[in-house]
């Protein structure tokens, strides 16, 4: 009984564990998505790069925080609110 009921928790953890790479893989791509959008955009508007002022940190902190920054399920969820 005791077995099956560590078995569980080892399960559940793992799951758990999946989910939080999943977040912060995708909280990871949107910072790329960020970036290739600058570079799009500034290509688009012929170098003005006035949106590079907003986009491009928020690209790169979204790619190397280790924080939770983007909202969705997940997010809530592991809060607990």
């Amino acid at each position: 009984m005791a077995a099956e009921l560590r078995e569980r928790e080892k399960r559940q953890k793992a799951r758990e564990r999946q989910k939080r790479k999943r977040y912060f893989l995708t909280q990871k791509l949107y910072g790329v998505a960020m970036l290739i959008l600058t570079a799009v955009s500034v290509k688009l508007l012929e170098g003005d790069i006035t949106v590079a002022f907003i986009l491009v940190p928020m690209g790169i902190v979204l790619i190397t925080s280790k924080e939770m920054l983007i909202v969705n399920k997940y997010f809530w969820e592991s809060e607990g609110v």
